[in-house]
């Protein structure tokens, strides 16, 4: 069990484990941290036996607060400590071990500056040193948090969690992927006229995802627990019958509600481009001369003066050297 205490340890609040047997007899129970204010959030068993806990510091790090991660053996004796941050103010709620034997880390992270919060992913080596960092933003750029995230099998992280929408104040569910180096690579938010929050996330054996969080646009009360399915927005996209041949992959999330990715294969092209249009034929957006390749293009729902499209039906028109290739997509609110 991880937590924290103000009744033992160093100073003001510390990370309090406790390791109980079957019966919740007590085994052994430690603090860590220092003369400031620490809080544990997370504990997990590792490949190897040992554990690692996740939490933050105020004593140590860049300053302010910030994550605390660290290592420890079967009795609880720490093995080593890692923090992340910059002197400002940083959280996280959620780790898991890896693939590679590394960790990766959902929170957020404040904006220098600023009093607004982006969503803050972290991937580590085996020992804690960092691979990658990223911030990530909803679509408004207001206050955005990371919750909990998974690897698919493929090397990839979901992340979940809720974002702000700065004209209402309130909140929506907020997923992402990112790829191995931490680029996103798709985004999508989830919820109706209340707030909505999604709160921890698990891969299903069918490799679809579900979501557990809370709502009150939803349900029979003020606020109720909220469980939610996806499908894997990334294997949605199915393999081109044939490489050696220019095509045009079906766009992924479709439905469109923020964004999309359209994925695109085009051999031998002198002259090429990509065009949305209108259920009524009127032209929306280009993206051209993409030369030969494998192409993901990510679109926002914007046309070509970056205001928002309307919901309804729209055509993905690829043209190559005088073929055209087309796919429909539908556009929600």
């Amino acid at each position: 069990i991880c937590g924290y205490t103000e009744s033992f340890g160093e100073g003001e609040n510390d990370i309090y484990v406790l390791k109980l047997d079957e019966n919740g007899n007590e085994i052994w129970i430690k603090t860590y941290g220092g003369m400031a204010a620490e809080m544990g959030r997370k504990i997990i068993e590792l490949s190897d036996g040992n554990y690692v806990i996740l939490g933050n510091t105020g004593s140590f790090g860049a300053g302010n607060r910030d994550i605390y991660l660290l290592k420890t053996d079967q009795e609880g004796n720490v093995l080593w400590t890692q923090t992340y941050g910059t002197d400002g103010y940083q959280d996280a709620f959620s780790v898991k071990e890896t693939s590679d034997g590394g960790f990766i880390i959902a929170g957020h992270s404040d904006i220098h500056e600023t009093d607004l919060l982006e969503a803050y992913v972290i991937k580590t080596n085996f020992y804690g040193y960092l691979t990658w960092e990223g911030l990530y933003e909803g679509s408004d750029n207001f206050y955005d948090y990371a919750k909990d995230v998974v690897e698919t099998p493929n090397g990839n992280f979901l992340v979940c969690g809720h974002t702000k929408i700065r004209e209402t104040r309130k909140n929506q569910a907020f997923l992402f992927f990112v790829d191995q180096d931490g680029n996103e690579i798709w985004t999508e938010e989830f919820g109706d006229t209340g707030s909505d929050w999604a709160n921890s996330i698990c891969t299903t054996s069918d490799g679809n995802f579900v979501i557990a969080g809370h709502t009150n646009s939803y349900g029979f009360g003020k606020y109720d627990a909220w469980l939610f399915k996806i499908q894997n927005p990334l294997t949605s996209i199915q393999d081109n019958p044939n490489p050696q041949q220019t095509y045009l992959y079906q766009n992924v999330p479709n439905p469109v509600k923020n964004n999309t990715m359209i994925k695109i294969n085009i051999i031998e092209s002198m002259n090429d481009n990509l065009n949305i249009y209108n259920a009524q034929g009127k032209h929306i957006k280009s993206y051209n001369k993409l030369g030969n390749g494998s192409h993901t293009i990510f679109w926002d729902r914007t046309d070509n003066k970056s205001s928002k499209v309307a919901p309804g039906l729209y055509y993905l028109s690829l043209k190559v050297d005088g073929d055209v290739h087309i796919r429909k997509m539908i556009v929600i609110d």
